[in-house]
């Protein structure tokens, strides 16, 4: 295996000691977040962490609180951010015009991917290529190819849209003791600029806080997708050219799976002294959630009405893998999710408290406008047969879900949290929604309690399972 690789599938494995370093950093700034008086209409962020395939179930958690809220909750948010799959959904979110139209298209670049990327790689021949090459697939299948198709030469900068961003790594050598080592540090990619004279640094009131990680927007969109979800060693590093310097960037994972911290930070820059209001975080672990907690108290020195939830149904979210292909596994995930958005009393509690507190905000002015390069996008979508057969496909996996009461398979478990009854509401109505799909032609909802128990592999460095 190529040597950069390996150091690579490294640092993943080290992720959570990276965005420590991170987050003593952010600590540091304690002091002068106490100190810092914050007015105004306060800023609400929906953070995605990354998770491959698992990405679906942003559908499901996003459209299980926009029925509750009865308004498009984009409106209700001014900053986006996201890591590997997160930062593929907050991207489409900065073009989408609502809840739904984003759902559309995310589902439809998670179908390229899954369909194009992931199909298939158990080959022989893919560990050949792993060996040899140093990455699972071959070029011609990185994500990179893939978007390009979909996006081709659409601009990152959009102004027009929700201001999102994603989270990626680099490697800078750093000379210690007359030595030089490799470092592992953030890169943000951005779809917005920031306020006229913040890179003036000898007035303070406009930059109080020195930057994370350096960014750029000027870049692709298709490349900062790429680069958020490029996971080593499943694709290499994606290049892409920062003020005339040739960079490599990879999953931004690496360092921040959950980009909950570099949110708070770009949201210093952009919005200068205004108080932070509701972070909604949304993923498919707990591993960083004691490092988040302690950026949330931070945050609270300057912000002390911060209001944050994070919605992570890790013990369901064992049972499938980020490179999943199966379509009927997926949708059991997807329906697993809602069932534990409708059903477990603390996320309902907390989610109630959380719509209440983005319905309550001040509208932010309607500014999605899609660029005219995305509604080509999106109307190719609608109208591509790609399109027809992926809901077919998705209407068909309803259907062949079996309820778990008539399994008897020993290999069936129950991995919801909070006890979630195996006779939820949805599985209920399986059945009928399904067929009602099927003969409508309209997307449907899931309604399934099942979960298939996977076979891992333990290998603590395993990206893979």
């Amino acid at each position: 295996m190529r040597g950069s690789t390996k150091r690579w599938m490294i640092g993943f494995d080290d992720h959570i000691s990276n965005h420590e370093k991170v987050l003593l950093e952010f600590e540091e700034r304690g002091a002068i977040e106490k100190n810092n008086k914050r007015e105004g209409k306060p800023i609400n962020i929906l953070c995605f962490d990354g998770g491959g395939m698992r990405g679906y179930a942003y559908s499901v958690m996003l459209e299980t609180m926009q029925t509750k809220s009865g308004k498009n909750l984009l409106d209700c948010f001014d900053l986006i951010g996201g890591t590997s799959v997160g930062g593929c959904a907050a991207l489409v979110c900065n073009r989408a015009e609502s809840i739904e139209a984003g759902q559309l298209l995310s589902r439809d670049v998670f179908d390229d991917i899954r369909e194009q990327c992931f199909e298939g790689m158990k080959s022989r021949r893919n560990l050949t290529r792993l060996i040899s090459k140093g990455s699972l697939l071959h070029e011609d299948k990185y994500i990179l190819e893939i978007l390009k198709k979909k996006f081709p030469n659409e601009s990152l900068l959009n102004k027009n849209g929700i201001p999102a961003f994603v989270v990626t790594a680099r490697k800078v050598e750093q000379k210690e003791d007359d030595e030089v080592k490799a470092e592992v540090e953030p890169f943000i990619l951005r779809s917005y600029e920031y306020p006229t004279g913040y890179e003036d640094k000898s007035d303070t009131s406009k930059d109080i806080h020195a930057p994370l990680a350096e960014s750029t927007s000027s870049v692709l969109l298709c490349e900062a997708m790429a680069a958020t979800a490029a996971v080593p060693p499943l694709v290499d590093r994606v290049t892409v050219n920062c003020d005339g310097k040739q960079i490599k960037l990879c999953d931004g994972g690496v360092i921040s799976n959950c980009p909950v911290l570099h949110a708070f930070d770009e949201a210093n820059r952009l919005y200068p002294k205004r108080p932070i209001g509701v972070v909604l975080s949304l993923g498919f672990t707990n591993v960083l959630n004691e490092h988040i907690s302690r950026a949330v108290d931070v945050m609270r020195m300057s912000s002390p009405n911060l209001h944050y939830q994070r919605i992570a149904p890790h013990e369901i979210m064992k049972s499938f893998k980020p490179v999943e292909s199966d379509l009927t596994l997926i949708a059991i995930m997807e329906s697993r999710v809602m069932d534990y958005m409708l059903s477990t009393p603390r996320v309902i509690h907390a989610t109630d408290v959380t719509i209440e507190r983005l319905v309550r905000s001040t509208p932010t002015p309607k500014r999605n406008t899609l660029p005219l390069k995305s509604q080509k996008v999106f109307q190719d979508m609608l109208n591509s047969k790609n399109f027809e057969r992926r809901q077919s496909q998705r209407r068909a996996s309803l259907i062949t879900i079996t309820p778990i009461s008539e399994k008897n398979d020993d290999t069936v478990n129950d991995h919801s949290e909070e006890n979630i009854s195996s006779k939820s509401p949805l599985e209920q109505s399986l059945q009928s929604v399904a067929h009602a799909g099927d003969q409508n032609g309209a997307v449907t909802a899931l309604g399934t309690t099942n979960v298939v128990s996977e076979v891992h592999c333990r290998a603590k460095s395993c990206l893979l399972c």
